[in-house]
């Protein structure tokens, strides 16, 4: 387990429906309630790029609305969530052999996944990493995986028995 986990959230309403509504409580299993747990209101990439922390794993699951993408305004949240800039400061901020988990829904977001994949390959360039240090699977959705180091046989054999009972699982890129 971790000793300390921040969940980081801009919405104060959403905080405190995840910490204090019974319904919430119930589907979560009281993860606010839980010691380890911090909840922290605050812009996630401003949480990151300005603390002096690193972490063992950065978590960045659906942050972006499905109404938000629907109206276009994705555009906005691009700018500032998966730059470039932003994925160098999210990598910079974990610990050596820490993963970046970035986590996109699958409704019509194939173009938008792929984007963010290929501006995380400029990232790790930009930072001088190889292709190793990244996998992109699609999993009900897109992930995108960045350790910071490289990804092992054995790393690999893991994601493959977490993901073995998703039948849409497969990797969309894994270099050896």
């Amino acid at each position: 387990g971790f000793e300390k986990i921040y969940a980081v959230d801009i919405d104060p309403i959403r905080q405190k429906w995840l910490s204090e509504d019974s319904y919430f409580l119930n589907i979560t299993d009281s993860l606010y309630l839980q010691r380890e747990v911090f909840p922290v209101i605050s812009d996630g990439r401003g949480f990151i790029r300005f603390g002096k922390k690193k972490y063992d794993s950065i978590i960045l699951q659906n942050v972006d609305s499905l109404t938000g993408m629907t109206v276009g305004a994705y555009n906005l949240l691009e700018n500032y969530l998966y730059t470039v800039e932003a994925l160098v400061d999210y990598i910079n901020h974990l610990n050596e052999g820490g993963i970046l988990q970035l986590t996109r829904p699958k409704w019509g977001q194939k173009e938008e996944a792929q984007k963010i994949f290929t501006t995380a390959i400029k990232a790790i360039e930009k930072l001088n990493l190889n292709l190793n240090q990244i996998i992109f699977l699609e999993n009900g959705g897109y992930t995108l995986l960045i350790k910071k180091g490289k990804f092992t046989l054995n790393d690999v054999k893991n994601i493959e028995n977490i993901m073995s009972e998703d039948n849409d699982f497969r990797f969309l890129f894994l270099e050896n």
